[in-house]
Parts: C-alpha cells; structure tokens; sequence
C-alpha cells in the first residue's frame, strides 16, 4: 500500500490506525447527530460534520482507495466479485463511496440546495444510516481480515 512504503509501517499497523481513526470519526459523527436532532444546534452540527467529512476523505484517499485498487484486481484475477473477502471489501467501498459522496455534497453546499427538492431530516437520517452501514461492514472486514485486534 502507498501509505505503508510511505510510513514503513506493516499493513497491520496501517489497518489498526485506520480502525482507531475510523471509530473517533463514527463517535464525532455520533456527538453531530447528537447536536442535530437532540439538541438543535446546527452551528455546531455543521462544524463536527465538517470535520468528520474531511477526516473522512483523508482516510479514504490514503487507506481506502489503495485498499479497494488492491481488492479489485484480486476479484478481477480470478473473475468479477468471485471470491471472499474481495466480494464483500468491494461492496464496502462501494457503500462507502456513495456515502462519502453524498457527506461532500451536504458539507460543500450545507444542504442549502436540497431544501426545495427533500426533507432536510429524512435526508441526513439516510445519510447517517448509510454512514453507519459503512462503518459496520468495514469492522466486519478488518475482523475478518485481520482476526482481531
């Protein structure tokens, strides 16, 4: 992986610090969720989304893209989606791509263009479901992958 002849660091080390990484981001996810729909306070929601998000796109290009490339042309060499973990690390990053494009979206135009067209409310609960779908299916695959921590 880029990151790990970047680093020096072992693809296990890589993948624990991505999972650590990954876990703080879903906790500030959870406290903007918090802000949001418990305490109302969107200024607040906005920044720790804000933050989220860029988190998010660091890990992505850094761990994840290199991760999916690697995954891809492993399904790929022995035919389309044909063997495990491949199978289901594709269909991870495919949820994940979907849910970091709609986060960008929200955070580049604060959903300020989605107002005549959704509930704001049912928009970010998709969001936030689809974010979390992500972040469970990825512990999945490094449990899997990786036997533990």
């Amino acid at each position: 992986m880029i990151m790990a002849m970047f680093l020096g660091l072992d693809i296990l080390t890589i993948a624990r610090l991505d999972l650590a990484l990954q876990t703080v981001a879903y906790a500030l996810l959870l406290v903007g969720f918090y802000f949001a729909f418990v305490r109302k306070d969107f200024t607040r929601h906005k920044k720790i989304m804000t933050s989220v998000t860029t988190v998010a796109v660091v890990l992505i290009v850094i761990v994840m893209l290199p991760a999916f490339l690697s995954a891809l042309s492993q399904a790929l060499a022995g035919g389309l989606l044909s063997s495990f973990p491949s199978d289901i690390i594709i269909f991870h990053h495919a949820i994940g791509l979907v849910t970091i494009a709609l986060a960008l979206v929200t955070t580049l135009y604060s959903c300020d263009w989605a107002n005549a067209f959704v509930d704001k409310k049912n928009y970010m609960l998709t969001l936030f479901s689809l974010w979390t779908l992500t972040f469970l299916i990825g512990i999945y695959v490094y449990f899997v992958l990786y036997g533990g921590l």
